[in-house]
């Protein structure tokens, strides 16, 4: 162990903490995204938060969904009318 704050990011069986730009990378965002307060604090926010790509992904996915049924969907309401 260091001296310093450097025990922020060392767990007491030594394993490294992740840092707050590595959470924000895995969760998608941008390098020049920053986050303002403690570690903790970001730990929460980034925690708390959905992945970007993934976001995207799934409104893609429903927007497809959406477009290929869109013909289908008059079909059946015709036939109930």
């Amino acid at each position: 162990m260091r001296a310093g704050a450097s025990y922020n990011y060392l767990l007491v069986n030594g394993k490294r903490r992740l840092t707050e730009r590595e959470m924000l990378r895995l969760q998608g965002f941008p390098d020049y995204f920053q986050l303002i307060g403690s570690y903790s604090a970001a730990r929460k926010l980034v925690g708390n938060s959905v992945a970007v790509p993934c976001v995207v992904s799934v409104v893609n996915s429903m927007f497809d969904a959406v477009n290929k049924n869109k013909f289908k969907v008059s079909q059946k309401q015709e036939k109930f009318i």
